[in-house]
């Protein structure tokens, strides 16, 4: 028998599956063939986001992902959208935009196991304009300016526990698979409070990983940064860690 367990955030009181509409997830031998899942070393997840962007992550069957793109076609060719690279522990390892196939604006390379920018390459249309080496910056807002106040869950730690132990559920597969570890997402806090854009700066696994994400999407309103008396959007970091114990 297990139990399941949210670390530091109490007792998970279910499972959920990680599927949703309208998406394939096909299965590859260590070669990138396609496999049976007895076989499988990887696997795709595709579906469509909207009505002209597509997601193509690549996951290592049992671990962590390992790139994330979008595309403007329904056979993934054409780059076009936000482009994430893990490594193989599965920390972000790089991120950009594309723009219909061609690198445009800022591609970024980050600093090993954590999330800190190490260099900024810039492109416009493909062609490389600028780098930056990144020095290291106090907690600030999107504009780079210092905090005076972080944003955070209306509450604080308790009412957030009280959101997971209420919300969360463990994925099947991730229970199948005993997979466990700790899932980061980030996401901006605008100045109302609306959570936009999250993204995982730390990957797990496929179930993990959904879960973590829709649990950071369906949080509704945080409480915005606060900089000079006055509300100000700014950039977030949530940890959730999963944890399976025999009993």
């Amino acid at each position: 028998m297990h139990k399941i367990f949210l670390v530091l955030f109490g007792l998970i009181t279910g499972v959920s599956a990680i599927a949703q509409q309208n998406e394939t997830i096909e299965v590859f031998d260590s070669k990138w063939r396609s496999s049976s899942e007895k076989k499988a070393q990887y696997l795709r997840r595709s579906y469509k986001l909207g009505d002209s962007c597509y997601v193509w992550e690549y996951y290592q069957y049992k671990g962590p992902m390992i790139r994330s793109e979008r595309t403007a076609d329904s056979e993934g060719k054409v780059f076009h959208g936000a482009s994430y690279h893990y490594n193989e522990a599965g920390f972000l390892d790089s991120m950009g935009t594309f723009r219909q196939g061609k690198k445009h604006g800022e591609f970024v390379r980050l600093k090993p196991d954590k999330f800190a920018y190490d260099v900024i390459y810039t492109y416009s249309n493909d062609s490389l304009v600028n780098i930056e080496l990144v020095k290291p910056k106090p907690k600030a807002d999107l504009a780079g300016n210092a905090l005076e106040q972080e944003s955070d869950y209306p509450g604080g730690a308790g009412a957030w526990q009280r959101f997971l132990n209420q919300n969360l559920r463990y994925p099947e597969r991730s229970i199948n698979l005993r997979a466990m570890g700790t899932a980061i997402v980030a996401f901006a806090v605008d100045e109302t409070g609306g959570v936009t854009g999250p993204f995982l700066v730390r990957s797990v696994e496929l179930g993990i990983d959904s879960e973590s994400l829709r649990m950071i999407k369906k949080s509704g309103k945080w409480t915005p940064a606060v900089r000079n008396g006055e509300p100000v959007k700014s950039f977030k970091l949530q940890p959730l860690t999963f944890r399976l114990e025999k009993g």
